[in-house]
């Protein structure tokens, strides 16, 4: 006799947990191994039951349920069906992206819920079981007994985000992720995710043989050997590259990376590499192009660098907006870089400050004759100038990632909306009578 396709449902909405059990309680092959009322309730027990599918509602409270659909199909391979009333487009397909198998609107319809547990369950074999999961790596094996809200990552990814070109990001990454590996002399991994004129490759004099496009072309699970293969060593560190693809036209194939049963392409690239790598340093695009969101959501600190000038602190308000209150990323990922910082020729830093109503975590010195040096030679002036200004702010920002115990007190709590001198203004004016 067939073995029954095993459901575990987490949902705050009580009632539709009950409607959706008691569908599901008439199909002969499906059966509710499990129900939580919260995140962190199904946490409890959910490793030990191993469903075959979880239904993970959208709108739990507790947890981030994105970062918990990361985590039960990347640690338990348990098949996710997320599920919400609102038909919000964007977040549904984060959530495809973030691992989701599929989506359920609520109300439950019973044909559609059952249609669709069995069209993500995993396949069986003809005495019904499941086919055998292959062992993880072993720095995820004890992960995989006692699952976490994310993913069970070795390292740590560090993602630079500007909300306007020219702000000097690519730079920052660059060197921050050389001088992270002159620190800790660990493996970094530098991705490049500005897909359609990505220039980290430039930056550090190579022409890689191989990019990110041939990652998300081999699809299923990522291999260690296969990772070795697309990142570039770069000479003299212990940074690899992965390159952006090598023309423009390809960054719609991997911006359309995702594949059913699989996930989403940057979100399964980012997931294996920090497990194999002690640092992932991202560089991205200015834009929240699905595959920027991903990195976002999968970061440990976001830093959004801007420039004291009007035009790049005004996106930078709005981009701040998007991050903390529209997306709800905790103040404590996301650090403000000014770049270029040079109070003779821009805003000072009490000005920028004031402006957007957030501390500045880190100021890095305008040196435009080093940096422009530094990237006609392809070479990262923390290793040819470290003794430069702008070489040993970097170096301090790379060592605050490092020793976190060291950093900045945690960031006032910021008022919501786009305001300040450089945002929305009206919000602020309100908030402030």
């Amino acid at each position: 006799m067939a073995r029954k396709i095993a459901v575990y449902i987490i949902d705050e909405d009580l009632q539709a947990v009950d409607a959706l059990a008691s569908i599901l309680r008439q199909t002969p092959d499906i059966t509710v191994i499990g129900k939580a009322a919260s995140g962190r309730a199904a946490l409890d027990n959910i490793g030990e039951l191993l469903p075959d599918v979880a239904v993970v509602s959208l709108d739990l409270r507790d947890v981030d349920s994105l970062a918990l659909v990361r985590g039960l199909t990347s640690t338990l391979r348990t098949r996710v069906l997320v599920a919400s009333a609102r038909a919000d487009r964007a977040l549904i397909d984060r959530a495809l992206q973030s691992g989701a198998s599929d989506f359920l609107s609520k109300p439950f319809l019973p044909t559609e819920a059952m249609e669709a547990i069995r069209s993500v369950a995993p396949a069986r074999d003809e005495e019904g079981a499941a086919p055998a999961v292959p062992p993880p790596p072993p720095a995820a094996a004890e992960a995989t007994t006692q699952p976490a809200v994310s993913p069970p990552p070795r390292g740590r990814v560090i993602t630079f985000y500007g909300a306007k070109g020219g702000v000097g990001k690519t730079t920052l990454a660059v060197n921050t992720a050389i001088a992270i590996g002159q620190l800790t002399r660990e493996r970094v991994a530098l991705i490049d995710l500005d897909l359609e004129f990505g220039s980290v490759a430039a930056m550090l004099g190579c022409r890689p043989p191989a990019s990110i496009i041939d990652l998300v072309r081999a699809r299923g699970d990522l291999r260690p050997e296969l990772a070795e293969r697309v990142l570039l060593p770069v000479n003299g560190t212990t940074v690899r590259l992965l390159a952006a693809p090598p023309t423009p036209e390809l960054a719609a194939e991997v911006e359309g990376g995702v594949h059913p049963g699989q996930g989403n392409a940057i979100a399964n690239t980012l997931t294996a590499l920090r497990q194999w790598f002690d640092w992932v340093v991202v560089d991205t695009a200015s834009n929240f192009r699905d595959t920027n969101l991903t990195a976002l959501d999968l970061s440990d600190v976001i830093y959004v660098v801007t420039t004291p000038d009007i035009p790049a602190l005004q996106n930078t308000g709005k981009c701040l907006d998007v991050l903390l209150d529209q997306l709800g990323y905790e103040r404590e990922r996301v650090k403000l870089v000014l770049n270029h910082a040079d109070a003779a020729v821009g805003l000072t830093p009490q000005d920028v400050t004031g402006g957007l109503d957030y501390p500045i975590s880190r100021t890095i010195p305008r040196d435009h004759q080093t940096a422009t040096w530094a990237a006609n030679c392809g070479r990262p002036f923390v290793l040819d100038s470290p003794r430069q200004p702008i070489s040993e702010a970097i170096t301090a920002l790379a060592r605050a990632l490092v020793k976190p115990e060291a950093e900045e007190a945690k960031p006032p709590e910021r008022r919501r909306g786009l305001f300040g001198a450089f945002g929305g203004g009206s919000r602020r004016r309100e908030g402030s009578r």
